[in-house]
């Protein structure tokens, strides 16, 4: 794994602070109204969750999200093509993320809804198709 001979595709199933002084520290935090920011420090992670690091690189490319716009009781299907630009093979996980600002309630900064782990050769593209619900 360390010389590339396999290409994991893991992401990070939780967030990483940079200081402990961040802590608790979750991706889908409720909104605060005064920002995230600390006074000596960003309240940015060292690595958030869902990251994920890969010896190929991948290229996003015609978004399209149906329907378009949305209502609050509709399922959505993401749409994007993703290929692969480097020189191996290898998985990306896709991954849907929503923020709803103008729910009556307080709804969380971030939250994952969908995803999809495509492999791809070098060279390949694929269209990956996400669902979610609202």
């Amino acid at each position: 794994m360390l010389f590339g001979a396999y290409n994991p595709a893991g992401r990070l199933p939780i967030t990483f602070p940079v200081a402990e002084g961040q802590l608790p520290l979750s991706y889908d935090h409720k909104p605060t109204g005064r920002g995230d920011d600390y006074v000596d420090l960003t309240g940015q992670p060292l690595f958030p969750f869902g990251f994920g690091l890969s010896y190929t690189t991948f290229e996003y490319s015609g978004l399209a999200i149906d329907p378009s716009p949305m209502d609050a009781a509709s399922t959505a299907t993401v749409r994007c093509t993703i290929a692969n630009s480097g020189t191996r093979g290898g998985d990306e996980v896709v991954q849907l993320y929503i923020r709803d600002v103008l729910a009556s309630v307080a709804r969380p900064v971030m939250e994952l809804k969908g995803l999809q782990r495509i492999h791809l050769e070098p060279g390949r593209a694929e269209r990956a198709y996400v669902h979610a619900r609202t």
